[in-house]
């Protein structure tokens, strides 16, 4: 079962809003940005691998966990507002390949 969880008010205080997102929606409400545009103050991604595991899967996708966070409108609190996993992809020795000068 892929974990999906949104934290809907923030943990410190119990506040609803959230810094960016209230932006965010008013932007869409003024039609300013596109109905369904999220963004938040961060964003990590872990892959669910240890670091000597080697990516075996079928479609080259490693499952991973992606957490977003946002500030609290209230109290300035920095909270996760969704953790969601998700199919990854982990870049390769042959895929890091840097340009030559």
């Amino acid at each position: 079962m892929k974990i999906n969880k949104e934290f809907t008010v923030c943990p410190a205080c119990g506040h609803k809003g959230t810094v960016i997102q209230d932006r965010v929606d008013e932007l869409i409400s003024d039609g300013k940005m596109p109905v369904g545009t999220r963004l938040f103050a961060m964003m990590s991604k872990s892959p669910l691998l240890s670091p000597t595991q080697k990516i075996i899967t079928s479609n080259g996708l490693t499952p991973g966990i992606v957490a977003i966070y946002d500030i609290c409108s209230s109290c300035g609190c920095l909270y996760a507002v969704a953790i969601e996993e998700v199919d990854m992809i982990i870049p390769t020795p042959q895929q890091k390949k840097f340009p030559s000068n």
